[in-house]
């Protein structure tokens, strides 16, 4: 091999590395931020809340309903969650 391929392969591979080390070292920052766990824990601690705090009892099944449906609505605002209840209601009205 002619030496300048041979150098050129060396200093194309030594800059794809310290590119990559550098993008490592920036992408670190940005996860914490959209940590799912965060938002799990957000959940949990408005539900212990409501638990806790309410005068009446709530129905947690309705809590944890309307909980999901604005989870996925931040994530896709067309987006819904159905349990078994509601996909049977849904079969029913569409045949």
């Amino acid at each position: 091999m002619n030496s300048r391929i041979k150098y050129l392969i060396v200093s194309a591979s030594s800059c794809l590395a310290v590119l990559l080390l550098i993008g490592s070292v920036l992408g670190q920052g940005a996860s914490p931020a959209d940590d799912p766990y965060k938002h799990i824990g957000v959940f949990s601690d408005v539900v212990s809340r409501i638990k806790t705090e309410y005068v009446e009892e709530p129905d947690m099944k309705s809590v944890t309903m309307g909980a999901l449906n604005g989870l996925l609505e931040a994530i896709d605002p067309f987006a819904s969650y159905l349990n078994a209840d509601s996909t049977k209601t849904t079969s029913r009205t569409r045949t």
